[in-house]
C-alpha cells in the first residue's frame, strides 16, 4: 500500500475526531482540549512528515474516498466512545 494513503487517512481520522470532539464538548473540558490537541498534532505530523509537494499518485477521487471513510470511521469511534463512557 501507498504511504501516501495510509498518512493522509490517519491524518485525516485524527483531524476529523478531533473535530467532532470540539464540536460535541462544553468550552472547559477535557474533550475541548483533547480535540484542540488532536487537531494540532495531525497537521504538524501530516506537513513535516515528508515533503507534500511531490507528484503523487493518490488524487482526485481517491482522496475524496479516503477522506469519506476515514471521516465515517471518526464518527463510529465517536460514537462507539460515547456508548462506552455512558455504559459505565
Amino acid at each position: 500500500m501507498n504511504p501516501y494513503v495510509v498518512e493522509y487517512f490517519i491524518f485525516v481520522l485524527l483531524a476529523t475526531f478531533g473535530t467532532l470532539q470540539l464540536a460535541f464538548s462544553n468550552k472547559k473540558s477535557i474533550r475541548f482540549f483533547i480535540g484542540a490537541v488532536l487537531i494540532f498534532i495531525s497537521y504538524v505530523w501530516f506537513f513535516t512528515v515528508r515533503n507534500r509537494n511531490v507528484h503523487s499518485v493518490v488524487e482526485g477521487t481517491q482522496l475524496f474516498l479516503i477522506f469519506a471513510f476515514a471521516s465515517l470511521v471518526s464518527i463510529l469511534l465517536t460514537k462507539y466512545l460515547k456508548y462506552f463512557y455512558n455504559k459505565r
